[in-house]
């Protein structure tokens, strides 16, 4: 390769490193979540607890969380459990009720999504893993919750960071699904920290 043409290939390979550097410290300063910590531990000081976080309760399935206290959970008609910034939550109720074109992205705001909570069967516990195992699953790891079960956690990156945990229970596995557009492993291991399962 002549002279002329190793000079321009240079230029194309110094344009991209510094584009993707750019890339990755935007992506790290300009994240539209915020992360917001939560108590980890059970606390001595019950209104401690109140101060840092809510309880998310769902009675029928019969577990709960804690969460961060400025976050307000939407139900979809789905059953998806949707967590929003005040603000953000209000615009979304406006474009369900509305369908107003201005409004059509609100409900993409949510901080995190609570889609799904259900028990499977060992077989099933051991097909669903087994198909976690491919490259775009992050190394699984393990939490333990409030009343001191061990959640297995793994992360898939799809159109959105999906986040699944099992623990055994009952000769079954629970398994409860997490869905965020940013990366927040930490995050869910911390609310998975304060799930309680409601007997």
């Amino acid at each position: 390769m002549n002279e002329k043409g190793v000079i321009p290939l240079i230029v194309i390979i110094i344009i991209a490193i510094v584009g993707l550097v750019a890339v990755f410290v935007f992506s790290k300063n300009t994240s539209i979540f915020n992360e917001t910590p939560i108590s980890t531990q059970p606390a001595s000081n019950q209104s401690e607890v109140v101060e840092t976080s809510h309880v998310y309760t769902n009675e029928e399935e019969k577990f709960s969380f804690e969460y961060p206290k400025e976050l307000e959970p939407y139900t979809y008609s789905n059953g998806v459990v949707a967590f929003f910034n005040q603000e953000d939550i209000e615009n979304c109720k406006k474009f369900q009720e509305t369908q107003s074109s201005e409004l059509q992205y609100a409900c993409y705001k949510a901080i995190f999504n609570l889609s799904g909570f259900k028990v499977l069967s060992q077989n099933d516990y051991l097909q669903k893993v087994s198909s976690q195992t491919s490259e775009d699953v992050y190394t699984p790891r393990t939490i333990v919750d409030s009343q001191n079960r061990t959640w297995k956690t793994f992360q898939m990156l799809g159109e959105a960071f999906n986040f699944d945990a099992y623990t055994a229970y009952n000769n079954n596995y629970l398994v409860i699904h997490f869905q965020s557009q940013d990366e927040r492993r930490n995050f869910f291991h911390q609310l998975l920290s304060s799930v309680k399962i409601l007997e």
